[in-house]
């Protein structure tokens, strides 16, 4: 928006009713190939679900080149069920991008590429702890820990040491990719409340799979 490209909208979800306007995803669908959409922004679960829906309809995504997905992680598997099903609809090395967001942000975090990392939106703007969940002791770059959040440059409501809820891991050396310096989130940031305690360990049940 900021540089004044076109911005499509597919009012997609689950219905509002005090906002009236709601479409269906086959509405979107058609949308991205008409339009000749170049990216496709949204949530992991519901992006992936529209690329499996619009293959199974035959549609042309060649003009997709990237998959900004982000509020849930996307492990590989997933990523690359995405990528082969947009090149069976004609897109070429398509990008699959992952991002980490919290509405308190007010913007999301996202992969300079692939697996590496995740930069941090203004890093001017915001400070970010990672400390230990049951002490709040700071933990080492490059362990996980919980976030916390606070506001450098912000009006209204302002937020001083946040606790957001999500185990991250963090870290401040330079992007060996783009050569950024500012602070990335490293794996898939995931929820606290789906810790679990197996002898004194802290585990995410999620990778026991």
């Amino acid at each position: 928006m900021a540089v004044g490209a076109k911005l499509l909208t597919g009012l997609t979800g689950r219905p509002y009713e005090a906002f009236p306007v709601h479409n269906r995803m086959d509405h979107a669908i058609e949308m991205i190939e008409r339009e000749s959409a170049t990216v496709i922004w949204g949530i992991t679960v519901y992006v992936c679900s529209l690329v499996v829906r619009a293959q199974e309809q035959g549609r042309d995504f060649g003009s997709v080149r990237l998959a900004m997905i982000m509020g849930d992680a996307c492990p590989l598997g997933m990523r690359e069920d995405i990528r082969t099903r947009l090149i069976s609809m004609g897109s070429h090395e398509p990008w699959v991008n992952n991002g980490y967001g919290l509405t308190e942000t007010l913007g999301p975090a996202t992969q300079g590429f692939e697996e590496g990392g995740m930069h941090q939106p203004l890093a001017e703007d915001y400070y970010f702890e990672v400390v230990d969940p049951e002490t709040y002791e700071p933990v080492p770059d490059g362990q996980p820990g919980m976030m916390l959040l606070s506001h450098l440059n912000r009006r209204g409501i302002v937020l001083l040491r946040y606790v957001s809820g999500d185990i991250v891991s963090i870290t401040h050396e330079t992007c060996p990719n783009c050569g950024r310096t500012s602070p990335r989130f490293l794996g898939a940031p995931y929820r606290a409340d789906g810790l679990t305690k197996v002898k004194g360990t802290l585990i995410n049940p999620a990778f026991l799979n």
